[in-house]
C-alpha cells in the first residue's frame, strides 16, 4: 500500500510540474502577442491592430448601436481615404468598402475596384459595438495606401449612432500612426 501511496504522489508533482509548465508557456505567448499589439483611445473609442502573415487585423469598439468605420489614407483628412464601414444587423456583420472623395463617398465596387476585405466580424450589445477585420497589405484606391509593420499611416476611425451606411458621423477623428 505504501508503495502504491507513494506513485500517486509522483504522478500528482509530474501532474502539477506538467501544468505549471503550460501556464507558464501560454502566459509567454499571451504576453509577446499582446506586446505586439497597438492601440487607440480615445472618447471611448477603442482601436487596436496588429499583424501576422502580412495582414493588418484590427479591433474596433465604440459606444453606439449604429455603424462603425476604420479607415485609412496615405495623407490627412478624408479625401481618398479607404474605409470600411460595418454594422451588426439582426445579430449579422455588415460591411462596405469604401473611398472618400472628400465630401461624400462611393463602394469600392460603384468605382470599378476590387474588394480586399478579407474578413470581418462583430458584436452589438446595448449602447456598444464591437469589430474586427483582417486587410491585405495593399488597399485600392488612388491613395496608394500599403499597410505593412512599421509604415506610417493615417487612421481614420468614426461611428454613427445611425446603422444607415449613407447618415454622417456622430464622431470622427484621423490619428497619424506608425503601423
Amino acid at each position: 500500500m505504501y508503495d502504491l501511496h507513494f506513485m500517486d504522489r509522483r504522478f500528482l508533482v509530474i501532474g502539477a510540474a506538467g501544468c505549471l509548465l503550460f501556464w507558464t508557456a501560454s502566459a509567454i505567448a499571451a504576453t509577446k502577442w499582446n506586446s505586439q499589439e497597438k492601440r487607440i483611445h480615445s472618447d471611448g473609442v477603442e482601436f487596436s491592430w496588429y499583424f501576422r502573415k502580412q495582414r493588418l487585423h484590427a479591433q474596433m469598439a465604440a459606444p453606439t448601436n449604429g455603424w462603425l468605420a476604420i479607415g485609412f489614407n496615405s495623407s490627412p483628412g478624408l479625401k481618398n481615404a479607404y474605409f470600411v464601414m460595418m454594422r451588426m444587423e439582426n445579430g449579422r456583420f455588415q460591411s462596405s468598402e469604401r473611398i472618400s472623395s472628400g465630401f461624400d463617398h462611393a463602394a469600392v465596387g460603384e468605382l470599378g475596384l476590387p474588394s480586399v476585405l478579407i474578413d470581418g466580424s462583430g458584436k452589438s450589445d446595448v449602447g456598444k459595438t464591437s469589430v474586427s477585420i483582417h486587410l491585405p497589405a495593399r488597399l485600392p484606391g488612388p491613395a496608394n495606401i500599403r499597410l505593412t509593420e512599421g509604415s506610417e499611416t493615417h487612421i481614420m476611425l468614426a461611428w454613427s449612432q445611425s446603422g444607415d451606411f449613407s447618415h454622417h458621423s456622430t464622431w470622427r477623428r484621423h490619428f497619424r500612426k506608425t503601423l
